[in-house]
């Protein structure tokens, strides 16, 4: 189960400007800030990543803010998304997203996350007609997805989008998650944005396949290789003691 770690971070809202009415001075309302927590789930990465880098921790770049107040049908919402371990290059990851807008579901929102990696959680004002896309930053990752972008949010589920990553190149690279919302046709003028980044590593060289195999397949080895080349030295030796008696 995902477990909370310490790191948080909070959006960046602007200060609000007073609007002056005659001899009287009103103050907007106060912005609302956005909730961004982060956490760590107890998932097994690959022997292959492990033997190549160190677990490294990734957080998602916040980037959100409120441009003004959501108007009436936004609901706040809870979204959940999972930021992937060093993966190979060429060898596929999976990012996941849930959002709900049903109170009562937010508390297990980041236990339905499903796909490996860190866990990041977030709280926002969404409209009930989303739309979500997974974007790479100069096409340095091939993304593939059979969910339907545009989802409606139904009260008692989630709705939850899923893609496909191959990362093209070794080094850092960035993903940028976008989410629309719309109430009544209309779209929300400050998009939820947050961008993504993943380590992508090079592949295993032939040795470190060929030590991988050893160490995972060490009976396998021995039963096809190992068992008959000691019974071939058994009967050679014998033969030659034969022919020497």
């Amino acid at each position: 189960m995902p477990v909370e770690t310490d790191a948080a971070a909070s959006a960046y809202i602007p200060e609000q400007i007073p609007i002056m009415t005659g001899s009287q001075v009103i103050s907007s309302p106060p912005s609302v800030a956005v909730k961004t927590s982060f956490h760590s789930v107890n998932k097994t990465p690959s022997s292959s990543a492990n033997a190549s880098l160190k677990n490294t921790k990734s957080l998602s770049n916040v980037s959100y803010a409120t441009t003004e107040k959501p108007s009436n049908g936004y609901k706040p919402g809870k979204v959940v998304w999972n930021i992937p371990g060093p993966i190979q290059v060429k060898q596929m990851a999976t990012i996941e997203v849930r959002l709900t807008l049903d109170p009562e579901r937010f508390a297990g929102l980041a236990n339905r996350i499903t796909a490996d990696g860190t866990i990041a959680t977030e709280e926002a004002d969404f409209g009930d007609s989303l739309t979500a896309t997974l974007t790479s930053a100069k096409d340095a990752i091939n993304i593939e997805s059979n969910m339907k972008e545009h989802q409606d949010v139904v009260k008692g589920m989630d709705a939850q989008w899923a893609w496909h990553i191959y990362p093209k190149q070794e080094g850092n690279l960035t993903l940028t998650l976008t989410i629309v919302s719309k109430v009544r046709g209309k779209e929300r003028s400050d998009i939820f944005i947050r961008n993504i980044y993943v380590h992508a590593i090079p592949p295993p060289s032939l040795l470190e396949k060929i030590l991988a195999f050893l160490r995972t397949d060490w009976e396998a080895v021995s039963t096809i290789i190992l068992i008959p080349m000691a019974g071939w030295f058994y009967r050679t030796y014998s033969k030659r003691r034969r022919q020497k008696n």
